[in-house]
């Protein structure tokens, strides 16, 4: 009876073990439509090391990942974060004097804003006022120092500015407001962007997948016919 069980038991490991379909397919396709072998261009000098075998199922995922991840951080950046340089133009805040608070503009609690306007794209384009004086002071405390100080004098120290987003005001200059305005506008940043650039990360992995080899075949031919022993034949 252990017997028997035993061969159930080894004929269980050895089914376990063999591929399933699903595997089976993933290999017939990555084998036959996303493997490149370099190795067989003679006339190119391509050196990737190995076998000269490039395996492009990765490549491909990650050139469409990138395309897509692109144009959604681009609808993104344009309809979220350009909403609030858009409320800035709106309400005319283009001078220390006429800027305003997240809670005045409606930006409170958004929390993307928030973080844009302490170290992304907003920072470089509004200007939160608390910060321009204080980082005006520190300049001149700088400069002030390294005038009265000798070799042995430690270097200048300073402390970064953190925005205070209950109070502090922002704006945006009138000249930067223009190239802001073209740069955040949201036309053109809606789905049909996000379908695009997938049709177009798809059209690309077409071209990897069944182009590019005949492209490489191409070349490796020209460049044959070119070399110098080639013509001597």
């Amino acid at each position: 009876m252990s017997g028997l069980f035993r061969t159930f038991s080894n004929l269980s490991n050895d089914a376990s073990k063999q591929p399933t379909l699903i595997e089976e397919l993933w290999e017939y396709f990555t084998d036959k439509y996303f493997t490149l072998d370099i190795s067989q261009y003679e006339n190119l000098d391509i050196s990737i090391g190995g076998t000269g075998v490039i395996n492009l199922s990765w490549a491909i995922v990650a050139l469409c990942f990138g395309i897509v991840l692109a144009a959604i951080l681009g609808v993104y950046e344009k309809r979220g974060l350009g909403e609030f340089v858009r409320k800035l133009i709106y309400e005319e805040c283009y001078t220390p004097e006429s800027a305003k608070t997240l809670y005045q503009l409606g930006f409170r609690k958004n929390a993307a804003v928030r973080g844009a306007l302490r170290s992304g794209s907003l920072s470089k384009v509004v200007v939160c006022t608390q910060k321009q004086a204080y980082e005006q002071e520190i300049a001149k405390k700088r400069a002030e120092y390294e005038q009265n100080a000798t070799k042995e004098s430690p270097p200048f120290k300073s402390v970064a500015y953190r925005i205070n987003y209950e109070t502090d005001t922002f704006y945006i200059s009138k000249e930067a407001s223009y190239a802001a305005d073209v740069r955040y506008d949201k036309k053109g940043s809606g789905v049909g962007t996000i379908l695009i650039a997938i049709g177009v990360a798809l059209l690309l992995s077409l071209f990897v997948i069944f182009i590019l080899p005949d492209v490489l075949r191409m070349l490796d031919n020209f460049v044959g016919i070119m070399t110098p022993e080639a013509n001597y034949h």
